[in-house]
């Protein structure tokens, strides 16, 4: 168990350097990549920047791993996993996954997550046999993830015909000021999603890490039709701007979320029992607090980057996330000054700032009468 559990806190620390490496460009440049689907030349540039861009970010960040592992002792014995779990970011780097939504080819990237959910599957199945083989779980999971990336990234350069080449300092310095304000959002999201397992290892002991995690982990698994929704909205909202379209699909996406929390309802004891877990009935409850969070947070994920941002409005999106990262802050001292540090309270933190950043950003919808 205390295995399993430092392989969840390195995923997390590692979680940070993605978004780093990632730098809000999977946003950013999405919009680009829309407007210009029809010129190869515009395309092979931008995918030229993102590509500089991300692998100069990702040999940054493993000079910081490197400068980690050697000045804290603590994650110094840990460091083939944390060099493991670092592979992922590979995926950062390669899978092209905002160039697929940009031309609106969503298929190809349900296609490609799906082949790395089951390489990693048959990785697991295959190589793991006893408790030390334990080590390998973030290679397999990076290996599953990096071998679809660079398939994808094949599929991008030989079936659309595009070209490496090397931009000028002038239009990768514009990409890349583009995607800051995304990327300092992404980092507060990033913060807010993994705030309650820090502070769980912090004040109550890793079996709260481990219960957290795994309730997020059923949430964000059920959710998922709803980020695939989103991923095929945005570019189709950022051409068109077709108001009407954007009231019923908020409509659809809201009774879909609904739908999904009840699933969740019934069939998270299962799931949990199948990760192993002893205390299921905390677990439970924990999953029951954050099923409101699944609806809330599809509202607002839904009115992020689809609707603020494909109309043209990315400010009230970035501060949307910047505010609630201080929100959640102000939450956790509030319970930590009552004395209210528990799973369940930190559950209800995240239900709380969530619908904080849903309530903001339907504000400037209705501002910018978008809706």
């Amino acid at each position: 168990k205390n295995r399993i559990q430092s392989i969840v806190y390195i995923q997390s620390i590692v979680s940070y350097f993605s978004i780093l490496v990632a730098f809000g460009l999977d946003v950013s440049a999405v919009k680009n990549v829309s407007v210009n689907r029809e010129n190869n030349v515009e395309l092979s540039k931008i995918i030229s920047s993102v590509l500089i861009i991300k692998f100069s970010l990702f040999f940054l960040s493993f000079v910081i791993l490197a400068l980690m592992l050697f000045f804290v002792h603590s994650f110094s014995h840990l460091y083939i996993i944390f060099i493991f779990a670092f592979m992922s970011c590979l995926s950062d780097i390669l899978f092209p996954i905002w160039f697929f939504q940009g031309i609106e080819k969503m298929g190809m990237i349900t296609v490609i997550r799906f082949s790395s959910i089951v390489l990693y599957v048959i990785c697991i199945f295959l190589f793991l046999h006893t408790k030390e083989d334990y080590i390998y779980i973030p290679l397999f999971q990076a290996c599953a993830y990096v071998g679809p990336a660079i398939l994808g990234l094949l599929i991008v350069i030989f079936k659309y015909r595009i070209n490496i080449v090397i931009p000028s300092r002038l239009y990768i310095s514009t990409i890349f000021k583009e995607s800051i304000p995304f990327f300092l959002s992404r980092v507060s999201s990033t913060i807010n999603h993994n705030i309650a397992k820090t502070f769980s290892g912090i004040f109550l002991g890793m079996n709260d890490v481990a219960l957290i995690d795994i309730a997020q982990k059923i949430v964000n698994t059920a959710i998922v039709p709803i980020y695939m929704l989103n991923q095929a909205i945005y570019p189709h909202n950022a051409k068109y701007k077709n108001k009407s379209f954007v009231k019923k699909v908020g409509g659809v996406i809201i009774c879909i979320s609904v739908i999904i929390s009840i699933l969740v309802l019934i069939f998270a004891p299962i799931a949990i029992r199948f990760f192993n877990i002893q205390d299921v009935r905390t677990c439970s409850l924990v999953c029951d607090i954050l099923c409101l969070w699944i609806i809330v947070a599809s509202l607002s994920y839904y009115l992020g980057s689809p609707v603020l941002v494909a109309f043209g409005y990315p400010k009230p999106f970035n501060m949307s996330v910047l505010f609630s990262t201080l929100f959640l802050m102000g939450v956790f001292i509030i319970m930590y000054l009552l004395n209210w540090f528990n799973v369940f309270s930190f559950a209800i933190a995240l239900v709380i700032t969530e619908s904080f950043i849903a309530g903001y950003r339907l504000k400037f919808c209705l501002k910018y009468k978008i809706i």
